[in-house]
């Protein structure tokens, strides 16, 4: 259903609608019932108002009488504020319909983290496990761990636990940095050999992943990410 709002003052149209979902459940009825319906339940006092104010606004000022004049601008604020909050009520409407992007996005890399790791377990790597490797060779084999967390993401425990194993099997050693205030990853000789037995299995998986989605149409979402990733970066300014 959509309640139109015609603001008769400034000669402009409002068309105000409630987003629809029909056949979600309400479980306190017990009964299938369209969030439109429980919105319109919920907001439909708005109407009611929106209706009352536009009779105000319909009176004649032809006489120019004060009480005329007078009832016709409480008619116009009262329309207007009407109107404002079907705008606002509408829009938080439609923040709350929409896809929650962490969980989207979380969906999204725990399928693809297993696909990976099907492909990276031939040579007894998972994806998380590559992708540090291949952060600390991009960074010439060493890399302070306060960098390498920022550039993956990690929180510094997360990153450490995740290290713990590349060093039980001497692929990483960790090392006090040359200030010695800090520490850091150091890729070992195995390493290199291990990233160069498993670029082809990751190369395999991505060749899939690309054919499927199309090497444009994730060039476009890889920039899309990056971009969202400095949104969540971002502080809160709320």
């Amino acid at each position: 259903m959509a309640a139109f709002a015609r603001e008769r003052v400034t000669g402009r149209s409002v068309a105000m609608s409630y987003p629809s979902c029909a056949g979600t459940v309400d479980t306190t009825a017990g009964a299938p019932r369209s969030a439109e319906a429980a919105t319109r339940t919920k907001y439909g006092w708005m109407d009611t108002w929106l209706s009352a104010a536009q009779c105000l606004m319909r009176t004649d000022c032809g006489t120019k009488s004060e009480e005329a004049v007078g009832v016709f601008c409480l008619g116009r604020r009262l329309s207007c504020c009407i109107i404002n909050i079907m705008k606002a009520v509408t829009s938080e409407l439609a923040a709350a319909h929409a896809a929650c992007a962490a969980g989207t996005l979380r969906r999204a890399s725990r399928s693809l983290t297993r696909f990976y790791d099907a492909h990276l377990a031939r040579v007894g790597l998972t994806t998380m496990q590559f992708s540090i490797l291949r952060m600390v060779q991009h960074r010439a084999g060493r890399i302070a761990l306060a960098d390498l967390a920022d550039d993956l993401a990690f929180e510094r425990t997360s990153l450490y636990r995740a290290l713990r194993p590349l060093q039980r099997a001497g692929l990483v050693s960790i090392r006090p940095c040359a200030d010695r205030r800090a520490r850091e990853a150091v890729l070992t000789s195995r390493a290199t050999r291990r990233i160069a037995a498993a670029m082809p299995h990751w190369a395999a998986a991505q060749r899939l992943v690309l054919s499927r989605l199309g090497a444009a149409e994730w060039s476009d979402l890889a920039g899309r990410i990056g971009h969202l990733t400095s949104i969540a970066r971002q502080p809160d300014s709320e």
